[in-house]
């Protein structure tokens, strides 16, 4: 599955426990911002996050894309999505390698 494929059908799965748009709807002081946010800094206190990283270069970026867009939430939140789909893909690569290498289906 791409990482789409995965974004969908959690999506799907949560609607079907009743976290659709009514749910979602319902929230609408940035809660949903704010959950995902909790949920990405629990995922930065696992392996996955462990290694050293240019956090300068995490800043800079960071700070361009605020500058370039900060007054579109929009476009923040798609910038955001992108990212993480680019970071589920390479973990979906590495997982696929690894699998591979190990004589394993992934």
């Amino acid at each position: 599955m791409t990482a789409i494929d995965l974004i969908i059908a959690e999506r799907t799965r949560q609607a079907a426990k009743g976290y659709g748009t009514a749910h979602d709807d319902a929230h609408n002081k940035g809660e949903l911002i704010a959950l995902a946010i909790g949920v990405l800094d629990e995922v930065s206190e696992t392996d996955a996050c462990q290694d050293a990283f240019d956090a300068d270069w995490i800043g800079k970026a960071s700070r361009h894309i605020q500058q370039r867009h900060g007054n579109d939430t929009v476009k923040m939140l798609t910038i955001a999505a992108a990212i993480l789909v680019a970071e589920i893909e390479r973990l979906e690569r590495r997982r696929r390698i690894i699998a591979e290498t190990l004589g394993e289906t992934p």
